[in-house]
């Protein structure tokens, strides 16, 4: 606390985790009309190294409830993982290992404002910036170190997400009464470049609106209905086109086509003494 109003923080964590893998998987495959086990055998080590560093600045403006706060953020994750794989079939035998490497840096930048009046008004506005950077690489190789058929040198993807966004809200209450309205606007902008060289983009903007209307008839009674609109992002996991394999049979890979799902969203609730909740939605 530099002063009454002021107040500043720092923080900084480390996650730091190196785990090692056995795993047995059996799977059943038909072939010629006959049931045939394939066996597969994983051994490996992992580690995962995450730094979080966080500043934070509040500034109390007045006693009633006004006040800004900015906050920036940045987190360094690096992974790298090894694995042995044996695959025994009733026809063969075979070795392969795989390396995966992945780098993430994301910076994150904050700014808030809350004004709170004696008459019940709350308001609140603000603003969002993010940077994000994924580096990820994958390749598997069989016995004599040599590339699978079906996967290439240098397989991976380098991922730059922008996002941009904003907001605005506001809140009365009236005795027993209150209403609440938001709206969220929101700029994205992706790019993806495999190891190949191949680029693809994305840029996402939209509005998303919210309120919600609550009335407390008594102490231990209230009751709320809301309306908003919600997005959710692809991860970048499921954007990376990269082939990764679990065993020869089985692998996944992501589709750089895919698209934010958009939903709207209506609820209901009642609540009773905040120990049973009745909802609708």
């Amino acid at each position: 606390i530099i002063h009454p109003r002021h107040n500043l923080g720092i923080q900084y964590q480390n996650i730091y985790w190196k785990p090692t893998r056995n795993t047995l998987n059996t799977n059943q495959l038909f072939a010629d009309s006959q049931v045939k086990d394939f066996e597969t055998a994983m051994k490996g080590d992992l580690m995962n190294d995450k730094n979080i560093y966080d500043l934070s600045y509040t500034y109390q403006i007045d006693s009633i409830g006004k006040n800004l706060s900015v906050n920036l953020g940045y987190v360094e994750y690096s992974s790298h993982e090894n694995n042995n794989i044996t695959a025994t079939s009733p026809h063969a035998q075979s070795n392969k290992t795989t390396h995966a490497e992945a780098d993430i840096k994301l910076f994150t930048s904050t700014i808030d404002y809350q004004h709170k009046t004696k008459q019940g008004f709350t308001g609140k506005t603000g603003a969002y910036f993010s940077h994000s950077k994924n580096n990820s690489y994958y390749r598997m190789t069989n016995g004599s170190s040599t590339t699978v058929d079906d996967i290439t040198p240098y397989n991976g993807a380098d991922i730059n997400e922008n996002k941009l966004a904003g907001y605005i809200t506001g809140r009365k209450n009236w005795n027993k009464f209150y209403v609440a309205a938001g709206v969220r606007y929101e700029y994205v902008n992706y790019k993806n470049t495999d190891k190949t060289g191949n680029e693809s983009s994305k840029t996402y903007h939209d509005v998303f609106p919210s309120l919600e209307i609550g009335y407390q008839p008594t102490d231990k009674l209230q009751t709320n209905i809301s309306f908003s609109r919600k997005v959710l992002y692809p991860t970048f996991q499921n954007l990376d086109p990269s082939t990764q394999y679990v065993d020869t049979f089985t692998y996944y890979v992501g589709n750089v086509n895919l698209q934010p799902e958009y939903s709207y969203n209506l609820n209901a609730n009642i609540i009773y003494n905040r120990l049973i909740t009745l909802s609708l939605g």
